[in-house]
């Protein structure tokens, strides 16, 4: 059967996607990780291999944040340990909504078995799915909102490091497609930019030596 020009189209860029993605996306990661680790280190962050560790990576990115606005701003703040919560709730919401999905499907291919009809198994499929909805929601929500405070604790790093060109850096590190190159260069510029030794401070303010705070 010929496909119309638009399903080959679409079918042309997901064999693209999934032939070429890979070369790309796990480079954009392994920097990424890198570079986060790094500045981390420069900034004397305790346990700076835990950006390595996914969905734990967020505490070395959150720690960076809450440094550099203690030591710029003088302001005492816990992101880190709030993403880290709202990670680890998400993540204990997406389980158990995977746990109705999961159960309704033994249910239904266990009655499929006893020679029910497949209407009456696909309703109970459907019946777990929205069950677990209570759970989905959350999460998502939860999702969103982690998304938000991790790219304003990317913000900050950006300020910390880059201050002059922390809007643009965070426009490329959060446009889609684009930041897979753009994300893991920018962190690189942070890192070993003339600025990789200061905490920024806000323009017209002096800028704090990452030696002028204990913590370093």
């Amino acid at each position: 059967m010929q496909m119309d020009p638009v399903s080959q189209v679409l079918g042309y860029i997901l064999l693209a996607h999934i032939l070429v993605g890979p070369w790309i996306m796990i480079p954009s990661w392994a920097m990424t990780r890198d570079a986060m680790g790094t500045i981390a280190k420069n900034c004397g962050i305790r346990h700076a291999w835990l950006t390595w560790i996914p969905c734990v990576n967020i505490w070395v990115q959150g720690s960076i944040s809450d440094h550099w606005r203690m030591t710029a701003r003088n302001q005492k703040k816990s992101g880190r340990r709030v993403m880290l919560a709202m990670r680890v709730l998400q993540l204990l919401l997406w389980a158990v909504f995977g746990c109705f999905v999961a159960g309704g499907i033994q249910d239904a291919i266990a009655i499929l078995e006893e020679g029910a009809s497949q209407s009456i198994a696909k309703l109970m499929v459907v019946y777990a799915i929205v069950d677990g909805l209570w759970f989905f929601f959350p999460a998502l929500i939860l999702g969103l909102v982690n998304h938000v405070r991790k790219q304003m604790a990317l913000y900050d790093i950006f300020a910390a490091f880059a201050p002059e060109k922390r809007v643009l850096y965070l426009v490329l590190s959060v446009f889609p497609v684009v930041k897979l190159i753009a994300k893991p260069l920018c962190l690189r510029a942070c890192r070993d930019g003339e600025l990789s030794q200061t905490v920024g401070a806000e323009e017209g303010e002096n800028g704090i030596l990452c030696s002028d705070y204990p913590g370093c």
